[in-house]
């Protein structure tokens, strides 16, 4: 468990979008995107819902924590190594739906609770703060690097072949430990 993993964990967030979820189950080109539509929801979590509540039960700092992730949210959702603009988000097109926007905001709140079970954020003054922002930018473009590098290992079903049953995230995450050994 740690922050790397629940971050790369939540690089495909966006698929959970209508549009997308269309475009896989009927087959279709829609042009339908998920990394906009990633960062637009990850922002959404962060803000309000399930995840925020979970969060601000973590830490005293929660500003702080919530400024930070926002940063490394972009290089998360960003696909071929480049993280998304923040102007990139919030843009009522990219249609979650009811269903979708939940199962989304699901997803992320299972995540963090399976890989931060503890939040640990010491009370940072204005000038740390300042410092911690900017070596956060600009580690968000080796995030984005390692992100996408890990997403192209585990799509290769060499290493992590296709599980047809349902599993639980914690059971997923052990049988995806294995197949990296």
């Amino acid at each position: 468990p740690g922050l790397l993993p629940f971050l790369l964990a939540l690089h495909d967030v966006g698929k959970f979008s209508q549009p997308f979820q269309e475009k896989i189950q009927l087959d279709i080109n829609n042009y339908a995107g998920h990394t906009a539509e990633g960062l637009d929801i990850l922002l959404k979590c962060l803000s309000k819902g399930s995840f925020s509540d979970y969060l601000s039960g973590k830490t005293s700092e929660i500003k702080s924590l919530k400024s930070l992730l926002k940063i490394l949210f972009q290089p998360i959702a960003g696909h071929h190594g480049t993280p998304v603009p923040l102007t990139f988000a919030d843009n009522p097109s990219y249609g979650f739906g009811t269903s979708n926007l939940h199962d989304a905001e699901s997803f992320v709140l299972e995540m963090a609770q399976l890989f931060l079970p503890e939040v640990h954020l010491a009370p940072l003054s204005k000038d740390e703060k300042k410092r911690l922002r900017a070596d956060t930018m600009f580690l968000s473009w080796i995030l984005a690097g390692v992100c996408v590098t890990a997403d192209w290992l585990a799509s290769n079903v060499s290493f992590f072949p296709w599980k047809q049953e349902v599993v639980s995230f914690p059971d997923y995450w052990q049988f995806a430990e294995s197949c990296a050994l």
